[in-house]
């Protein structure tokens, strides 16, 4: 029953968090942000536990594909959008690099503080070795780090490259097919 609620709940936020961006923008921009972060965290979580074979969900989540549930891909996008939200509206950052870290730090933080512990006692994920933080490798951080960062950059680099909206998604996507 937790599993499910923690499933619901990341559902939750995406929708909120999805209709929270296209409020301040609009529905084709959250568009455009929200189903390449969905679908960059589910590659992300797709390439941990499926190739390298990192960690693993418990049987009893609802909504999966390939082992993965889809209530963690949604998290993702909320968690990037947080990040990029709270960097960019709370602290008026202006500069791409600082947008980019910046909402990398909060979104890893977010993991490091609330998700890893959460996981490690709800066992919402289990880590294939006990390791840095409870059960969660180092590398982990870094990996959402670089993910996140590199998302932004791409996101940002898509809005101001291409007018388009179908494009800008498009190019976003088409940058998983290079991972």
């Amino acid at each position: 029953m937790i599993t499910f609620t923690f499933e619901l709940f990341w559902i939750f936020a995406f929708i909120v968090a999805f209709w929270h961006f296209s409020k301040l923008q609009s529905a084709q921009e959250a568009l455009v942000f929200f189903i390449p972060a969905f679908a960059w965290g589910f590659f992300a979580e797709f390439t941990g536990t499926n190739f390298y074979n990192l960690y693993y969900y418990p049987k009893d989540y609802v909504f999966s594909i390939g082992n993965v549930p889809l209530a963690i891909a949604f998290g993702w996008a909320a968690i990037i959008y947080v990040g990029y939200y709270i960097s960019t509206k709370k602290f008026h950052i202006k500069k791409l690099v600082a947008i980019e870290i910046d909402s990398a730090i909060i979104a890893t933080g977010i993991d490091f503080l609330i998700l890893e512990p959460l996981a490690f006692v709800f066992k919402f994920w289990v880590w294939r070795q006990n390791d840095f933080w409870f059960g969660s490798p180092f590398f982990n951080f870094i990996g959402w780090f670089l993910i996140i960062s590199i998302f932004i950059a791409s996101h940002n680099y898509a809005i101001n490259k291409f007018k388009d909206k179908k494009r800008q998604a498009l190019f976003l996507l088409g940058l998983l097919s290079v991972g």
